[in-house]
């Protein structure tokens, strides 16, 4: 087994590492979050996320399972997750 781990954009990444026995984690900046140096925009959420599940016909959809970490949205609502959980943090 091999494990890789990469700090590049989701572009990138998908383009790399499309591979049917992936397993992508996913921890882009969160949606409306201005905390970060690096930002995303929200049409860069979207269009990761449309890119996740094959919604553009210029890309292949990704292969493997996909986590992606991310406070409630309604870009990622638009899309059809398998499951989706929520952990309560505690301070």
């Amino acid at each position: 087994e091999q494990v890789q781990i990469e700090n590049d954009t989701w572009r990138n990444l998908f383009k790399d590492y499309n591979e049917p026995d992936a397993v992508w984690y996913l921890d882009p900046p969160y949606v409306g979050s201005d905390i970060y140096e690096h930002k995303m925009s929200k049409t860069d959420h979207r269009k990761m996320c449309e890119r996740i599940f094959g919604h553009n016909p210029d890309y292949p959809p990704i292969e493997g399972f996909v986590a992606l970490s991310g406070f409630d949205n309604d870009i990622y609502d638009e899309f059809p997750w398998d499951d989706k959980y929520a952990f309560e943090l505690k301070t």
